[in-house]
């Protein structure tokens, strides 16, 4: 099962927050009244699959290495994961 990223929320109130190393494995869209959102879908190192909004500079590339900041709100304790970074493999 995925976590919903709620990032798109105005919430405020952030708790705590960690950063976890994932890979891409898959892209789908909802479209909404003002248009459409695209979302990652991120396999965690630990084998949970999360969800996070696609930012629009990142492309896609299925198997691709990133940094997810999960953040845990600090009044309701809803779990959110939003896109950092993406990880260069040197060895390429």
């Amino acid at each position: 099962m995925y976590s919903y990223n709620n990032s798109a929320s105005n919430n405020n109130s952030t708790g705590q927050s960690t950063e976890i190393l994932g890979t891409m494995i898959g892209v789908h869209g909802v479209s909404t009244e003002t248009g459409n959102v695209l979302y990652l879908f991120i396999k965690l190192e630990n084998g949970s699959i999360v969800e996070a909004i696609k930012p629009r500079h990142i492309d896609f590339i299925k198997g691709q290495k990133v940094t997810v900041k999960k953040t845990k709100t600090s009044i309701l304790g809803n779990i959110r994961y939003n896109l950092k970074t993406i990880v260069n493999d040197e060895s390429q």
